[in-house]
């Protein structure tokens, strides 16, 4: 999900990752800084085969506020073997204020964002981006006379499953 701050991304992810939990499937919810500096720690005791395996298997994964981030290059590749190891797999839900231009100055890397970009941008190039009204009502006006204080989104943001 991509949208700026405060558009309800996280509360949404979360409710999907709930249903999910709800339904049956072993999900997981992590802070994506927290992620990354858990791989970072993996690389350290070896254990990062297990640690990404582990991952893989959990559907759905939440990594929320990706953009928010301070990354080692470790980390980056890291990410990027666990996106690998999920990819058209098991469903991953990300939440970020960034656009995937942007990802290029986050991730350090451009030619290994360009080689996950079938990861990313194949989400883009298959419609399966749809526009979602902003649910968050911390950032909705107040309704003006005679009008549903639902019927006017304050923002439109994307929603993206990879």
């Amino acid at each position: 999900m991509i949208g700026k701050p405060g558009t309800g991304k996280t509360g949404i992810a979360i409710g999907l990752l709930r249903e999910a939990c709800l339904n049956g499937y072993h999900g997981r919810f992590y802070n994506a800084q927290a992620l990354l500096d858990e791989l970072y720690a993996s690389l350290a005791d070896r254990s990062t085969a297990r640690l990404l395996k582990r991952l893989s298997r959990m559907q759905p994964l939440l990594i929320d506020e990706i953009g928010y981030l301070s990354l080692k290059q470790e980390q980056v590749n890291a990410f990027f073997r666990l996106m690998d190891e999920r990819y058209s797999r098991v469903s991953t839900i990300l939440t970020t204020n960034l656009d995937l231009p942007d990802w290029y100055e986050l991730f350090q890397k451009k030619p290994l964002v360009a080689q996950a970009s079938p990861h990313f941008s194949g989400v883009l190039s298959n419609k399966r981006i749809k526009k979602a009204e902003n649910l968050s009502e911390k950032n909705r006006k107040p309704p003006i006379d005679g009008e549903d204080r639902h019927d006017r989104p304050e923002r439109i943001e994307y929603w993206l499953t990879v």
